[in-house]
């Protein structure tokens, strides 16, 4: 019996040059990766990464801090803030 996996959900930290381009593999991919909540300052970063995975504004925070404090909410952190 072929049973197929659940797509690996995450967050990601920042929506920039980084951010996109994993965002774009979820897109591509959605089978195997999930987008599920976004930490990012800038709105209009926020806007379109939130259109591109369809998340709902209670998905978005406006920093990393507050979407931590919310508590584990996917199966991994994709870290895409600056160095």
């Amino acid at each position: 019996m072929n049973q197929a996996k659940a797509p690996i959900t995450a967050v990601v930290l920042g929506a920039g040059g980084r951010g996109t381009t994993y965002g774009a593999f979820a897109v591509k991919y959605p089978q195997q990766l999930q987008v599920v909540a976004l930490a990012e300052p800038r709105a209009d970063r926020t806007a379109q990464f939130a259109t591109m995975h369809d998340l709902p504004p209670e998905a978005c925070y406006n920093s990393w801090e507050a979407l931590l404090r919310e508590g584990k909410k996917a199966d991994v952190l994709i870290n895409c803030t600056m160095d």
